[in-house]
């Protein structure tokens, strides 16, 4: 289609084909006029401004000229249920331009929900529109126009005090996070202490990753800047300008993961005490402890592949793989590299101070593998054909599925590469002492939000010499084979699938911190020091639920979040805990809430355990912003949130008995939004209602 001369309208912005979402403005090689998204803070979009009609040239052949008032159009598709984590499309229609005599649909999206429509221009302004008009069912729609406004441009308001969502439970241990445009907060729940930082308000955050013992957050903002953040002073440590430039197109603010959208990796340190960030374009930045800048990598790093890790687990080396199709080794500070290796991808033993390198590229391919000396790269062992290879905790041993393809793991030792075992196994070889990544979100999007890259590897398993995290498993269609430290094969019948929240070579077994205990369908199971493993009937309907243990292994949660397609603002949770020594259910529960207006984040988190108490932190179903804590071993619960006015932030906190520790009129407004947190009993507080709770 011939498209009218630019230089005919001036300024006028010219109209391309619409897009329903304003997530791929950036990804576009027009500039689209406009694009919409609801996210917790309400309307949010990306459009450039509609300029002041200029007096336009002369018309071209076939285009006509239309004044009015912009409209939404009265042709609405129903989209479904609410999304969460990203716009919404419920209901979508388009703006168009009427005067008293026609209506012409101008293909600028607009969304909407429950709480109302969303678009990146205000209905009411008066514009001028020139373009060609064609008929599509009875409708008129402008194609190749131009469009310019009259009289003072209206804009979408922006809500004017954002409420505080949280984002994150447990990641890390202990605490959660919630956040809203410039400000980002976090509470210890063990110390009771609230940590808070905030950016320009002209630059919103739009998404943060927090290191690992909860000292640092990293985050990128609206100008696609990255920032490290001290926790506890709320101090800016360094800055990373234009890091991401696809922020300045993201509408939802903010995102709960950096590598989400924005980077291709944000790797902290096991000690938080150093970040590796690759940005979309493969650059890489290196930001350690007490610098106050950021420290360029030469060259691009290439991470499109699985299973790759970046820090050893003391957090002073990294290896980092080159475009050229090698390793390289890296000392963090000061920033130095020693030492480059064949490979595609590399994994640490556990003690930091070897190498098991996958020399050629693929996942669930045969590869070879090598086990090399950290120190010098002298070669130790070699395991070819193989794949899905994984170092024992106790840094020993390697297991391996070989022939790769074929229902059978080897075990070697890892020092001259000799076998020691074979199993029978379909899946990935897993050992007791692996820890699996943190559940954060729904497990179907757990590893592409967490670890950016679908199919990634959770961590590997810290370094432990304890006999019960280095026993070996191996699941197959046939059942269970275990393999303990001592050699001791146990062989477990039982119906074994696939990983929800893992790659699909995992299967869904889950073991205790111990390593004494696993669990896997609808069964339960101990193993013992001698003897045959100990078995329990777990609940049928845990069977498709995520499985959290608890730090001290006594406690096995189950949970998973519902929302019915047929009430679409309809939300629950299913939450069973089950105590491991006995079998008996502790807690077995579905709450079921009406959605809150703008809810789109409670949906996707996960519970999360208090590191050194039997106290579950649950996301509450309908509300983005409030908690519960569950004592599971003495049946008490408490109601927590995060509440903001003009005197700042503050805890509240609610006992089902109306006692309650925060200020008052926070906690009404809370209880506005929720009734069932009305209590018969009088609200009275009491101070240090939190910590009790927590250390009773």
């Amino acid at each position: 289609m011939q498209r009218a001369a630019a230089n005919a309208f001036g300024t006028w912005l010219h109209g391309p084909n619409p897009s329903w979402s304003a997530k791929k403005t950036a990804d576009s090689p027009e500039q689209l006029i406009g694009a919409a998204c609801l996210s917790h803070l309400g309307c949010e979009f990306a459009a450039p401004a509609l300029p002041q009609c200029s007096p336009a040239g002369a018309l071209p052949a076939g285009y006509v000229e239309v004044r009015g008032e912009l409209t939404r159009s009265p042709y609405v598709f129903q989209g479904g249920p609410e999304s969460v984590l990203m716009c919404s499309r419920t209901a979508r229609t388009t703006l168009t331009v009427r005067n008293a005599t026609a209506e012409y649909d101008l293909g600028i999206g607009c969304v909407g929900d429950r709480t109302g429509w969303c678009c990146p221009y205000a209905p009411g302004t008066t514009v001028r529109a020139v373009g060609r008009v064609w008929n599509d069912r009875a409708v008129s729609r402008f194609d190749d126009y131009w469009l310019c406004t009259d009289g003072a441009p209206k804009s979408p308001e922006h809500p004017v005090d954002p409420p505080l969502v949280a984002l994150r439970l447990g990641l890390p241990p202990g605490k959660a996070t919630w956040a809203s445009g410039s400000t980002l907060a976090t509470w210890d729940f063990e110390q009771a202490r609230l940590f808070q930082i905030r950016s320009d308000a002209q630059k919103p955050f739009v998404c943060v990753d927090l290191d690992p013992t909860g000292k640092r957050a990293f985050t990128i903002d609206r100008a696609g800047d990255g920032a490290v953040w001290a926790l506890a002073s709320g101090a800016r440590e360094a800055t990373l300008e234009n890091f991401a430039p696809k922020a300045r197109t993201q509408p939802f603010a903010p995102d709960v993961s950096c590598t989400y959208e924005l980077a291709d990796s944000v790797a902290w340190a096991p000690d938080g005490g150093a970040l590796l960030l690759v940005s979309a374009s493969g650059t890489g930045a290196v930001y350690s402890a007490g610098s106050p800048a950021f420290q360029m990598l030469p060259g691009r790093i290439p991470i499109d592949n699985f299973q790759y890790e970046f820090f050893a687990p003391s957090g002073r080396q990294m290896l980092i793989g080159a475009e050229n199709g090698q390793l390289e080794l890296w000392q963090v500070e000061p920033l130095k590299k020693w030492l480059t290796l064949s490979g595609t991808a590399g994994a640490w033993s556990p003690n930091g101070k070897q190498l098991l390198i996958r020399v050629e590229a693929g996942v669930g391919t045969p590869v070879t593998y090598q086990v090399r000396d950290a120190a010098d790269g002298t070669l130790r062992s070699e395991l070819k054909g193989a794949c899905l290879a994984e170092w024992s905790p106790n840094a020993r041993n390697v297991a391996a599925q070989q022939p790769c393809g074929t229902n059978q793991v080897v075990l070697i030792d890892a020092a001259n590469g000799q076998p020691l075992a074979h199993l029978p196994a379909s899946y990935r070889p897993l050992w007791s002492g692996r820890r699996s990544a943190v559940p954060q979100y729904l497990p179907h999007l757990a590893q592409l939000l967490e670890r950016g890259s679908l199919g990634r590897s959770p961590p590997l398993p810290e370094l432990s010499l304890e006999p019960f995290h280095n026993m070996l498993v191996a699941a197959s269609a046939d059942g269970i084979a275990l393999r303990t430290n001592n050699g001791q094969r146990i062989q477990l019948t039982a119906e074994i699938t696939r990983s929800s929240g893992g790659s699909s070579f995992d299967p869904e077994l889950n073991f205790s911190p111990d390593g004494r205990s696993f669990s896997g369908g609808t069964r339960l199971w101990t193993v013992n020091t001698s003897g045959p493993a100990r078995a329990l009937e777990l609940p049928a309907d845990v069977k498709s639920l995520q499985r959290l243990w608890s730090p001290d292994s006594r406690y096995l949660a189950f949970w998973n979040w519902i929302q019915d397609n047929d009430e679409p603002f309809k939300t629950s949770a299913k939450l069973v805990v089950v105590a491991r020594d006995t079998g008996h259910v502790l807690v077995s529960e579905q709450p079921v809430a009406n959605a809150a207006a703008q809810q789109r984040v409670v949906g996707l988190l996960s519970p999360s355990w208090l590191p050194h108490k039997p106290v579950l932190v649950v996301p509450v179903p309908g509300d983005d912003q409030l908690l519960e804590l569950r004592n599971v071993a003495r049946d008490r619960r408490l109601w927590f949130a995060l509440g903001t006015d003009e005197r700042g932030i503050s805890a509240i906190a609610l006992s089902t008995d109306g006692r309650f520790e925060g200020r008052r009129e926070l906690l009404l407004r809370l209880m506005q939004r929720h009734p069932e947190l009305a209590s018969t009993h009088e609200l009275r507080e009491e101070r240090g209602l939190l910590e009790h709770f927590v250390n009773d």
